[in-house]
């Protein structure tokens, strides 16, 4: 599954399933914080900002805070 439909997946499943924030984190391996950053930038920007999260993390700086996502 490609990182926008992930995305996708997750902000559907708080919008859509009502699940809470902790429910998507936990069901997704992600923090909480990681959750309301998806759902802020699909609010605001819709699925063009979600397709264009992945861009950011070419900065290795980025990369590092997103393993730690990764791992959490």
């Amino acid at each position: 599954m490609g990182s926008t439909t992930r995305h996708l997946v997750i902000v559907r499943s708080v919008r859509d399933q009502h699940l809470t924030i902790a429910q998507a984190a936990t069901r997704y391996g992600l923090c909480r914080q990681w959750v309301y950053t998806l759902l802020t930038r699909y609010d605001v920007h819709d699925l063009n900002r979600l397709a264009r999260s992945l861009q950011q993390l070419q900065h290795p700086r980025m990369n590092a805070l997103h393993r730690r996502h990764q791992l959490k």
